[in-house]
């Protein structure tokens, strides 16, 4: 999915309407259709790589309907105002994504906040494990000792 967009965005809008609003418009729909993609599916292993995406996909969003409000005749003033956030908006969401990559990726947040130790054992995701060892009956050894004695005997020639 990634891969179709980054052809639609580079190879698709070369060949339609060159520089014409037109243009930019498919750009903002095909950044939309990708956002709203990975915003519903997740289609990442951890949470923080979801939102990586999806802030970086709604970043080229913003963009491209910043440089479409661009093309608008407007008066200088609010030329400027949609300037200034056009350029605002995405650079925020280029540094939310730094953050989360230093912050959560790189394991900095956890050694500010400290680890909490679990009395639990964790499974290999991290999560802590709903399987539980029940003791053993050993009131009837003697059955126990056959059926062991049966086990190591099983497929030997008597």
């Amino acid at each position: 999915m990634i891969l179709l967009n980054k052809t639609m965005m580079c190879g698709g809008l070369v060949v339609l309407a060159p520089g014409s609003p037109l243009q930019v418009l498919f750009a903002i729909l095909i950044m939309l259709f990708h956002l709203l993609f990975v915003l519903k599916l997740a289609p990442y292993v951890k949470d923080s790589e979801d939102w990586s995406a999806f802030l970086s996909t709604l970043g080229l969003c913003l963009l491209s309907l910043g440089a479409y409000s661009m093309m608008i005749e407007l008066d200088p003033d609010q030329m400027e105002t949609i300037g200034v956030v056009t350029t605002v908006l995405p650079l925020l969401c280029i540094a939310v994504v730094f953050c989360i990559m230093v912050f959560v990726d790189g394991g900095l947040w956890r050694r500010l906040c400290g680890e909490r130790k679990s009395t639990s054992k964790k499974n290999t995701n991290g999560k802590a494990s709903a399987t539980q060892v029940q003791p053993i009956d050993r009131k009837n050894n003697d059955k126990e000792k056959q059926e062991n004695l049966d086990f190591k005997n099983w497929g030997r020639n008597n």
